[in-house]
């Protein structure tokens, strides 16, 4: 079965979840939120389905409604270091800087390895002035970054690589 989209090109159908993904990384929001939408009718607790719902919203620009998805989404798993960093991030864009910082530094607690949560951090203290705690969060990226190809997808950047990640770090931490 293939279901036409907004740009006329068929989305393979695949587990509903997967074809909301799909919907998602094309820019169809609307039609990715309502099946997203669907899916937590069926569980509101999905959190992949609420993670994906959040980030359609914050692309949407309606920050308020993806900061109560994102909150739903961490009472359905306080663990998850992806959450908290997705939370940070649209806090950050809402100017709440303190609340975003806090919940950088919970990511990071529960996933010291998370390189954009570091480079996040980084960049929110360089925004505050704090240039020695941003240099230290920028080499800790750069560090982990090693770690990866350069051709790497960087984990919760939506296709970032790593090699243009470690490009920006170093461009970034020549003037601080």
């Amino acid at each position: 079965e293939i279901a036409p989209s907004q740009n006329n090109l068929p989305v393979q159908a695949t587990d509903p979840f997967q074809k909301a993904q799909m919907l998602y990384e094309r820019g169809d929001y609307r039609e990715a939120a309502e099946m997203v939408t669907e899916l937590l009718r069926l569980d509101k607790t999905d959190t992949r389905a609420l993670a994906l719902l959040c980030r359609i919203y914050a692309n949407e620009g309606k920050l308020t409604e993806a900061l109560q998805v994102s909150d739903q989404a961490l009472a359905a798993n306080k663990l998850s270091a992806g959450l908290h960093y997705l939370r940070a991030v649209i806090l950050m864009e809402q100017g709440m800087d303190d609340e975003s910082a806090t919940s950088l530094k919970k990511s990071l607690y529960l996933d010291q390895d998370m390189v954009l949560a570091y480079f996040t951090l980084a960049n929110l203290e360089k925004r505050t002035g704090k240039n020695n705690e941003s240099r230290k969060h920028f080499d800790t990226a750069l560090s982990l970054l090693a770690r990866y190809r350069q051709d790497d997808v960087i984990p919760e950047s939506e296709g970032m690589l790593a090699g243009r990640l470690g490009e920006i770090i170093r461009a970034t931490t020549a003037h601080l």
